[in-house]
């Protein structure tokens, strides 16, 4: 079995700047005079933010599906749901509780975000759905700390 926390440590770190500089475009966008240009710039960095935001997660979760149960089979999803619904109940609940949403708003957001990597990676679907990058980012800190409890 090979050891991602290292890999999901890179990716995260990149989705963070790239989340980082995305936010500062958006600053930066006069709402009353939007240029294409300026979306085109939006676009592109927002849509790798996402994309490795999502990827990063999924590592996460492999990850600590590893470290917290008996399963060593490979996880060959890149369900961000399925992977979830995976981990011990107390696991689970800790991360709703560190998104500070209750049960049923978490998962039914989570149900939304569960393909964001598969959906917004190619952009050539007809099924993107719309991102929610501060649950994103809160799921994300939450599996970070999660996993970092199991070391």
């Amino acid at each position: 079995m090979k050891d991602t926390t290292g890999l999901h440590a890179h990716f995260n770190t990149a989705s963070h700047i790239l989340l980082a500089i995305s936010n500062k475009a958006v600053e930066t966008i006069d709402a009353s005079n939007a240029e294409c240009e300026n979306q085109k710039l939006l676009a592109w960095q927002l849509v790798p933010a996402l994309v490795l935001k999502a990827f990063s997660i999924e590592l996460a979760l492999k990850e600590l599906i590893k470290k917290c149960t008996e399963n060593t089979d490979p996880i060959k999803t890149h369900s961000l749901k399925a992977l979830y619904m995976k981990l011990p109940a107390d696991i689970q609940q800790r991360i709703v509780g560190l998104v500070s949403l209750n049960r049923a708003e978490f998962e039914s957001v989570l149900a939304d975000h569960s393909h964001t990597f598969v959906e917004w990676r190619y952009l050539d679907s007809d099924d993107i759905s719309s991102a929610n990058v501060d649950f994103l980012t809160k799921f994300s800190s939450a599996v970070r700390n999660e996993l970092e409890r199991a070391v």
